[in-house]
């Protein structure tokens, strides 16, 4: 495997997000790989209360940008987007999807990490809760179901391959670019 590519919130996500996302990344991946964190707040990093203190920190890259206008790097085997679907209006997190897309090759996989629900909206009791909370951020975010999700895969050109349930309330849904 080459690169594998971490790509962080436009928002304020800190250093412990990113560390969160690189640790499901060496769950699923291993240990023996590189990864980039695209994040267009990565100054505000220095300010964090959370540090790079992981064994992991050497293997980690920061590449400032925003993953809406500016161009993905390319090349990678996986793309890791935790907790930032529900931030962004359907149309918007569908974009993001698309600009993945285009930026890997046939057989990359994607890793969605983030509060999906069943197809009422109703569970995880904790995300049809959070749904008026991520409607009222800035990005006026909302949750969405499995079956949503692997509807926008099949029209952008991703193939779910899995929907594992993780801690809490947040599960993993994994697609494969076709």
């Amino acid at each position: 495997m080459s690169v594998i590519s971490i790509i962080v919130a436009c928002l304020a996500i800190s250093k412990g997000a990113a560390l969160i996302a690189y640790e499901i990344f060496v769950m699923v991946f291993g240990t023996n790989n590189e990864a980039m964190c695209l994040d267009k707040e990565w100054q505000k990093w220095a300010f964090s209360p959370f540090s790079l203190c992981s064994f992991h920190e050497s293997r980690i890259r920061i590449v400032e940008g925003d993953f809406f206008r500016d161009p993905i790097p390319k090349g990678h085997d996986a793309i890791i987007i935790a907790n930032i679907i529900h931030c962004f209006p359907a149309d918007l997190a569908q974009e993001l999807l698309r600009r993945v897309a285009d930026c890997v090759s046939v057989g990359a996989r994607i890793l969605l990490v983030d509060f999906w629900t069943n197809v009422t909206h109703t569970e995880p009791i904790f995300a049809a809760l959070m749904a008026g909370e991520f409607l009222l951020t800035p990005g006026r975010g909302d949750v969405y179901s499995v079956e949503e999700a692997e509807r926008w895969f099949g029209q952008i050109g991703w193939r779910q391959v899995e929907h594992r349930p993780l801690a809490g309330p947040a599960s993993l849904l994994v697609a494969e670019a076709e």
